[in-house]
């Protein structure tokens, strides 16, 4: 691929879908401003709290925005909180989904110590949770170290599909090298090229998940985890993930 066409890439990036696998795409690029809100326009606020156990009796908390039954689970990067997910949380309500942001164990408003190894625990007390409201479908999406938890529970339950953002293979000792070969979902990887660890981390997944899958490495880029979904990657990243989800739904 040579780099004329990458950067005409880079340029269209904002009206792409998923690329083909092991896909290299230009994101240094100028967003378009988005317009500000009309007094009109709905803004897709918090709807409700949602509160889960682990197996191992740490309580979970969370908050859900919109409703429906396919719902999406957002799990945060190291050393954020859920609150890293709220604006996008709002879009994907906005797009009709239910969306649900919570803090892993030791982390905002959930119980326990921070405990790395163990976070998947927490992430599949929301999808127990959320399945046991009544979603047909649930995707997970993890940032970071929420991605490489995404993968695991991902590896030991029915998912309509996973997406994960800077995901590595391992991180303090949570690991999903041993997982992603069992992981039958659709799944999306993406990574800067420039986030070293992460992007090499896409192409092992894609190599291994059995389902259908795509790993998109975006060039020029460093960006990490939900800091993907602001700046100059923000439109390409978040429209990749909301086709993605349409796409399976």
């Amino acid at each position: 691929m040579n780099r004329s066409w990458l950067g005409l890439a880079a340029i269209m990036l904002s009206l792409l879908g998923c690329a083909p696998a092991s896909t290299n795409i230009s994101a240094a690029i100028t967003p378009t401003p988005r317009p500000p809100l009309s007094p009109e326009a709905p803004v897709a606020t918090e709807t409700g709290r949602i509160e889960g156990t682990t197996t191992d009796g740490i309580t979970i908390k969370g908050h859900t925005y919109g409703t429906g039954d396919v719902a999406v689970i957002l799990a945060h990067m190291f050393p954020a909180d859920q609150t890293s997910w709220t604006t996008f949380a709002r879009t994907l309500a906005a797009k009709g989904y239910k969306a649900v942001t919570f803090d892993f164990r030791g982390y905002g408003d959930s119980s326990g110590r921070k405990e790395i190894p163990l976070i998947h625990r927490d992430l599949m007390s929301m999808l127990n949770e959320v399945s046991a409201a009544g979603a047909k479908k649930v995707f997970l999406i993890g940032a970071s170290m929420g991605g490489t938890a995404a993968i695991k529970v991902a590896s030991l339950k029915d998912v309509a599909g996973v997406v994960t953002l800077s995901a590595p293979q391992s991180f303090m000792r949570l690991s999903a090298e041993d997982d992603v070969h069992k992981v039958k979902a659709p799944a999306l990887y993406i990574a800067c090229h420039g986030d070293e660890q992460p992007a090499r981390s896409v192409r092992f997944f894609e190599q291994r998940s059995q389902g259908r899958q795509e790993g998109i490495i975006l060039e020029e880029c460093q960006a990490h985890g939900t800091d993907l979904l602001q700046g100059p990657t923000r439109d390409g990243v978040e429209k990749l993930i909301l086709d993605f989800l349409q796409e399976n739904r």
